[in-house]
């Protein structure tokens, strides 16, 4: 057991005390917010050297820790032990504020921010603020233009390894999140949380001025303008006005004849991304029954293969 008087090295901010002079630098950075370990993979920082090598075998696929409930495997004993709530679902953790509750007590106190409105952590390029600092590291690659993740499928690159896994699912028409209630399937876990609210009927977010509830704060913002009959994002060429700016910026591919998004297979050029993403659909369709097709072609030869053999082997019996 390490004595008090061991413990010379004082923190200047909060007087936490340290037997290394080591241990009182990383301490500082709790204070600070200084990340200096870089992930070279995807860009994530961290105060510890030993947490950044944690962190690499997500990268290299190592998965030493298995679950003895399932077949799965974890990188990480922090994600095995937070994987075992999934078994059990306890979610320990409840917001005082709306009765919420999370796995993990850390989710709860970003959480508690939603709620706050505290953004504690601030973009140095353009002083854009975030609940996470996760959320700023991704946000900070916007600014270096760093797209380390490229689709395997197309030209496309992605700053985030789950932007590039949620683009995947549009090439594949996978969908993996599925309603238990309908059985209805979607590509993110979020649309799933979202379309969970039309079986409860639950709204969660309330207008002050009217006390109209909505299933998402995105929708409670659209709803917002009515009051003050207010469409700030006008057209100007035509004076037309919008809620929103994307809506907008859709619009004004009217006037240009632009067609920005465009598809990696046909080239054809859409103004939208969802109108892109509907026609994306029609090549899986084409492909799935091309693939059908062949396979059945397959059957059909293999099938007359083993007819000739066998008149064949009729003609050596004679």
């Amino acid at each position: 057991m390490v004595s008090l008087e061991s413990k010379r090295f004082l923190c200047d901010i909060c007087n936490s005390a340290f037997s290394q002079k080591s241990n009182l630098y990383t301490h500082r950075r709790t204070h600070t917010g200084e990340r200096p370990y870089v992930c070279p993979d995807c860009g994530k920082s961290y105060a510890k050297r030993s947490t950044l090598n944690l962190h690499r075998l997500t990268h290299l696929e190592v998965k030493p820790h298995p679950c003895d409930l399932c077949p799965k495997r974890f990188s990480l004993r922090t994600q095995l032990k937070r994987h075992y709530t999934t078994h059990f679902k306890t979610k320990p953790f409840n917001c005082e504020i709306c009765n919420k509750s999370f796995i993990e007590k850390c989710d709860l106190a970003n959480h508690v921010l939603s709620h706050t409105g505290e953004s504690p952590y601030t973009c140095e390029s353009c002083n854009k603020t975030f609940i996470r600092q996760s959320k700023l590291e991704a946000h900070i690659l916007s600014h270096t233009g760093e797209r380390a993740f490229v689709c395997e499928l197309c030209p496309k690159r992605f700053i985030r390894k789950s932007h590039l896994q949620y683009h995947h699912r549009i090439h594949t028409g996978e969908k993996p999140y599925i309603c238990e209630l309908c059985n209805k399937s979607f590509r993110q876990n979020s649309s799933l949380k979202v379309h969970y609210l039309t079986h409860t009927g639950l709204k969660p977010f309330c207008c002050e001025l009217c006390n109209k509830w909505f299933r998402t704060k995105s929708d409670l913002n659209k709803h917002a303008y009515i009051h003050g009959g207010e469409k700030p994002f006008k057209c100007e060429l035509c004076l037309k006005s919008f809620i929103q700016k994307g809506a907008l910026e859709i619009h004004s591919f009217i006037h240009t004849g632009e067609r920005p998004h465009i598809c990696e297979f046909c080239k054809v050029g859409f103004r939208s991304k969802t109108h892109l993403r509907k026609h994306y659909e029609t090549h899986m369709r084409d492909r799935i029954q091309k693939d059908k097709q062949k396979s059945s072609q397959n059957l059909m030869q293999t099938e007359i293969l083993t007819q000739t053999d066998i008149e064949k082997h009729k003609i050596v019996l004679i």
